[in-house]
């Protein structure tokens, strides 16, 4: 387990490391740099791409390194005189964050604006709206940024501006709002799919809290970088651009804990998890309760205890895959957020070249949380569909032992009639046929297996060659004419159907054709009625009445009571059921075959 653990960091903080020093190969000797407020481009060959103006402006008579910023409210005029060849292309200037009001002036011409910058903070208009503007020609240009702050807890260039040919600058803009809308398109897709499991497993907390945390980090990729969001909305005001922005900072990580106590909830320890979410909830209530100002001032004090919080998530991680849980993709995704923070970490307070790689980390972690998610999903799913085909085994194997024990029982009932008194051998044979109409209906659904319906008409034929074979028709010969429509029925319906016509036949066979003769059985349906009619060619019922003592026809009585049933007597024998049909959808009729046997 050690020799898997160990490549993983290992693979991780090379990572990390090579991004530093990608950050730290971009001043590069080979490339023009700004000394005491000039940049000399007379030589530099524009096929090459554009150059941050990174290096020593100037403000307010003094040398400045940007990117800088300064504490507290303000506002500071960064000049930059640039040296361009006779030949060069058209250039223009493009700049994404500044804090918190712009202006930008080439040759004392006003090129752009965001919000309105001032000397004087106090008429300072706030507003984040990144762009990309053209130059005029000309072999000198003196740039000049008026940059104010009345907003937040330091002010100045956070991000050094870039210039380059106007065409490239603007394509680099296009691909960065394309790559920020199709960020926030896929992780919004992740998050709505999580949502939609949730509604349909309630119980299942994870999907409602990635969900969750997925539609945040969709956000966080339309407020921040290029202000997609501005672009869209120009209506929207500052102050609300920048709660959403510090809300999609303050979020992820209470939700995120939330999604991981869920998850791994025997992981953690309950007044750990109570004291965490309860300290970095608080915190996440700040961008819609607090003005702006301590709200930039409350956001050092949680990146530490959020910090705190991520070291420890990172341990109940790894603890997880040491104890042999492995489940790497979890593992992946804190690894590719940790790093990704560490690099800007490390890139913003001591490189200052602005790598922002934290969006991808969050966006690499959803997506592997996502996998991890569906991963479970899919075990979940194999697993339910193990239990159900080993309950359809084990209820197949419960009609198979019912049949059979049934078959046993109407075998003793058999041979116990044949060493009864003659006068009592019908009642014994009367009631194997009861048992058998039973156990068929569990032979039956043996090979159904988990439908809840049989078919009707297969049923009752079946039950009339069992109970009356061949080798019978010496004693009593038949001719049978059967007539049965397809229908659809409950196994309750089948067994007191099957009750019925046992009944019905036996009493058939004992006072209508006791000599042998024709039975009809007839099996159909209307729009209300499911009617099974049995009808002998024999003398029929001489007294003309309704109501029989037997217990053949209590039986009946009482199965027709059950399912709201009648039956009515007919000429010449004939007999009638009728039964309500069982809510579900209507069969067409089909014709049936006529079996003929003497």
């Amino acid at each position: 387990m050690r020799r898997t653990l160990a490549p993983i960091i290992f693979s991780f903080l090379l990572a990390a490391l090579s991004a530093g020093l990608w950050s730290c190969s971009s001043d590069h000797p080979s490339i023009p740099r700004i000394l005491h407020g000039t940049l000399d481009l007379s030589n530099w060959d524009w096929a090459s791409g554009s150059l941050r103006l990174k290096g020593s402006w100037l403000a307010d008579g003094h040398e400045v390194s940007v990117p800088d910023t300064w504490k507290g409210q303000g506002s500071r005029n960064y000049r930059l005189t640039v040296l361009v060849g006779e030949q060069s292309p058209r250039l223009g200037i493009r700049y994404t964050s500044v804090v918190s009001a712009l202006s930008v002036t080439a040759n004392l011409v006003l090129l752009a604006t965001a919000g309105h910058a001032d000397l004087d903070p106090s008429r300072t208009i706030a507003r984040y709206q990144p762009n990309v503007v053209e130059l005029p020609q000309a072999s000198v240009l003196n740039l000049d940024f008026l940059v104010s702050n009345q907003v937040y807890r330091f002010g100045g260039l956070w991000d050094a501006p870039e210039i380059g040919p106007f065409s490239v600058l603007l394509h680099d803009q296009w691909l960065a709002e394309i790559e920020a809308v199709g960020m926030t398109t896929g992780l919004a897709v992740l998050g709505f799919a999580a949502l939609f499991f949730f509604f349909y497993q309630r119980s299942r907390l994870e999907f409602l809290f990635f969900g969750l945390l997925a539609l945040v980090c969709a956000l966080r990729s339309l407020v921040t970088g290029e202000y997609v969001l501005v672009k869209e909305v120009p209506l929207i005001s500052f102050d609300l651009l920048i709660r959403l922005e510090y809300s999609t900072a303050f979020l992820p990580l209470p939700i995120a804990l939330l999604f991981f106590c869920s998850y791994l909830e025997h992981l953690f320890r309950p007044w750990i998890k109570n004291t965490l979410i309860t300290v970095l909830g608080v915190f996440a209530v700040f961008p819609f309760a607090f003005p702006l100002p301590l709200l930039t001032q409350a956001l050092p004090v949680y990146q530490c205890i959020a910090l705190l919080a991520l070291l420890y998530s990172g341990t109940i991680v790894i603890r997880r895959l040491w104890r042999g849980r492995r489940n790497y993709f979890l593992l992946f995704g804190f690894f590719a957020l940790a790093t990704a923070a560490f690099v800007d970490f490390v890139d913003a307070g001591l490189l200052n070249t602005a790598i922002n790689v934290t969006p991808w980390g969050l966006a690499i972690f959803i997506v592997l949380q996502a996998m991890t998610i569906g991963r479970d999903m899919l075990s979940r799913h194999l697993a339910a569909e193990s239990l159900l085909v080993e309950r359809d085994l084990l209820i197949k194997e419960i009609h198979h032992r019912v049949k059979n024990s049934l078959q046993v029982a109407a075998s003793l009932v058999s041979l116990q009639g044949n060493r009864a008194d003659p006068s009592q051998a019908s009642v014994f044979q009367s009631l194997r046929r009861r048992i058998t109409a039973i156990a068929l209906v569990h032979e039956k659904l043996y090979g159904k297996g988990l439908s809840g319906t049989l078919d009707l008409g297969e049923y009752l034929s079946e039950l009339i060659q069992l109970q009356y074979p061949d080798d019978s028709l010496a004693v009593i010969p038949t001719t049978w004419r059967l007539s049965f429509a397809k229908v659809q029925a409950s196994v309750d319906r089948c067994v007191d159907l099957g009750l019925i016509l046992t009944e019905l036949l036996s009493n058939a066979h004992k006072h209508g054709i006791p000599q042998g003769g024709v039975i009809h059985v007839v099996l159909e349906q209307d729009e209300s009625n499911v009617i099974l009619a049995v009808t002998d060619d024999g003398p029929g019922f001489q007294d003309g009445g309704t109501s029989n003592n037997g217990l053949g026809f209590r039986l009946i009585e009482a199965l027709l009571g059950r399912n709201h049933g009648q039956i009515i007597r007919g000429p010449k024998g004939r007999v009638e059921v009728r039964l309500k049909r069982e809510p579900g959808p209507a069969e067409p009729p089909k014709e049936g075959l006529e079996d003929q046997r003497v």
